[in-house]
């Protein structure tokens, strides 16, 4: 059971990776050929800095919900949680949980920055340093 965690969580994070970089090179060469299926815009929603499509958000929400899931699970079944790994989930927790309020779509101009901001500020500048510092501290590159 929990080797087949591990490889779905593996896989599902590279696909989204691939699938997403590959939409934004498409999107970068052709910034005009946006596609619309069911009034939905497939390759970008037009937002500065969370730009994701829909289809993106929701593959990057899935793997991200899945990495929390596998390190949570092999964090407790090794019976010792260090600070560092305390701090390592908290942070995983944390993106996750701040990735999800700028997915969805709001017509008000104030409340789509405030989400952009919410974001860019604290998902990237807060969950991401608090998960670098921990790897950091893991490593041995700081003590």
């Amino acid at each position: 059971m929990e080797h087949s965690t591990c490889t779905v969580s593996v896989w599902a994070t590279v696909v989204t990776v691939l699938v997403v970089v590959v939409g934004y090179i498409i999107m970068g060469l052709f910034p005009q050929a946006n596609i619309t299926v069911f009034g939905t815009l497939i390759l970008n929603e037009g937002r500065e800095y969370i730009e994701a499509p829909r289809w993106a958000d929701i593959m990057i929400a899935v793997s991200a919900i899945l990495f929390l899931i596998n390190n949570a699970m092999t964090m407790f079944k090794s019976k010792k949680i260090t600070g560092i790994m305390g701090t390592l989930l908290g942070g995983m927790l944390f993106l996750t949980l701040m990735y999800l309020p700028g997915m969805f779509y709001t017509s008000s101009m104030v409340k789509d920055q405030y989400w952009w901001w919410w974001v860019v500020h604290l998902w990237v500048e807060g969950a991401w340093e608090v998960i670098a510092g921990a790897w950091n501290v893991s490593l041995g590159l700081t003590t």
